[in-house]
């Protein structure tokens, strides 16, 4: 995922970093790939600045994978006065699981985006959906055809 923000021009590559938490609080550590209760440097991810023509501006830019599920919240932060420049509430990482009813709109948008674009198999009897990388199967339908009707039941 890529993270960015637009800010004040000049703070150079070791002051903006970008953070993300769950709706616990805690802090994705990003060498660790795990969620940590205390924020420490590797959960601070620093955004290296692009410098445009702008004369107040620049964009500040990184790219690091995110854990599987979400949404997440993404907040970029100022590093010596703790300021949170910006917050995003709606990053996905890979669906872990089927969204149910009372899920998010972008949960199920998620699903269905990962539903067309990432690898499916199918056999005579059950249609498997897989990760990003292709490995893992993470929800299956089952399938039938009685040569009359074709009948894919729901994805779970």
């Amino acid at each position: 995922m890529r993270f960015f923000i637009r800010t004040t021009k000049g703070l150079g590559n070791s002051t903006v970093y970008a953070r993300l938490r769950d709706s616990s609080g805690y802090f994705w550590d990003f060498t660790a790939l795990s969620w940590v209760l205390t924020i420490n440097a590797n959960c601070k991810l620093f955004l290296t600045e692009y410098v445009d023509d702008d004369t107040l501006e620049s964009i500040y830019m990184a790219s690091a994978p995110v854990p599987d599920g979400g949404p997440w919240i993404q907040e970029a932060v100022n590093n010596s006065t703790n300021q949170v420049y910006g917050s995003d509430d709606s990053v996905m990482g890979g669906m872990t699981s089927v969204p149910g009813a009372s899920s998010s709109w972008l949960e199920k948008l998620e699903f269905v985006f990962q539903y067309l674009a990432f690898k499916r198999t199918a056999t005579a009897s059950k249609e498997q959906l897989y990760d990003e990388a292709g490995t893992t199967s993470v929800a299956s339908a089952d399938l039938s055809d009685d040569g009359t009707t074709f009948i894919k039941t729901k994805v779970v």
